[in-house]
Parts: C-alpha cells; structure tokens; sequence
C-alpha cells in the first residue's frame, strides 16, 4: 500500500494473501475455497484480521477494479493516472 503524498509515492503497509508457502499451495477446503496465508507487514493471521488492517488504511467499499493482467504501468505513468482521479 502507497500513498500518494505532494507526487510522490510513499509505503504505508504491505499486505499479501495467497498460497505464499508450500504448506497450503493447491489445497482447498471442504467447500472448495483456496487455503490462502495471510500477511500483513510480515505478519501471519487470519483473513478477518486480514481484512480488518487493510480497512484501517484502505476504504474498500471505495475501491475499484484496478488490475489488467499484462498491463503495467511505469511509476510515472501511474502517479498521473492517480492524480486525474
């Protein structure tokens, strides 16, 4: 997470979720959601506490669809699409 301050983009948090270890890589539980592991600057926990830090810094009721797969953007590029909205 970044934040956007006078141009320039400043770390504020860093959040990842996935099958970041081989301890739950492909596996799914009984109703066939993806066993995920949770992080949040480093640190392990549950998809609730997930969530609930990523909402202390982030609306997500706000948020909209910014991911293209193949669709980069250059740290510039960025910044100037940030600053139109």
């Amino acid at each position: 997470m970044y934040s956007l301050e006078d141009g320039i983009l400043a770390p504020i948090a860093t959040g990842l979720w996935g099958w970041l270890d081989e301890s739950v890589y492909g596996r799914f539980d009984e109703s066939e959601n993806p066993l995920y592991v949770y992080e949040w600057n480093g640190v392990r926990m549950e998809q609730a506490e997930y969530e609930n830090e990523l909402n202390s810094v982030y609306d997500t009721l706000k948020m909209q669809q910014g991911y293209v797969w193949d669709e980069w953007y250059t740290e510039d590029e960025m910044i100037e699409l940030l600053q139109k909205m």
